[in-house]
């Protein structure tokens, strides 16, 4: 049945009733949803990306691991300054040049950030 409140709403009563704030969570999730993906499907990418790199810089086979880890994460709460000293110093053993490998990183990284940061 539908009856009209004071505020001019007309609401249902029933099972097949939605309440105005259940409607507008469901757009929420559904937004918080498409940007999660959008993110993940990125660092992802830039995981991948990472990956082969690294496999080029220490002449590893696919199958063989590299001796080095590096954390996305970690690198995102450190200030610019810091993440170039932390990737030089983690890539000291690396048999092949870094400076380019650093310097896409850093750029991947900060696009990545900015995708993160609504």
């Amino acid at each position: 049945m539908a009856s009209a409140t004071s505020s001019n709403r007309v609401s249902f009563t029933g099972s097949d009733a939605v309440s105005p704030d259940k409607v507008e969570k469901k757009r929420n999730i559904n937004r918080t949803a498409k940007y999660n993906r959008k993110e993940m499907r990125m660092r992802l990418q830039v995981e991948e990306w990472m990956d082969r790199q690294l496999r080029d810089l220490y002449e590893c086979e696919e199958d063989e691991e590299y001796p080095v880890e590096i954390d996305i994460d970690e690198l995102i709460e450190l200030s610019e300054a810091e993440r170039y000293t932390s990737i030089q110093e983690t890539l000291v053993d690396a048999t092949q040049p870094t400076e380019e490998f650093i310097q896409q990183l850093l750029l991947k990284i900060q696009n990545y950030q900015k995708l993160k940061t609504p």
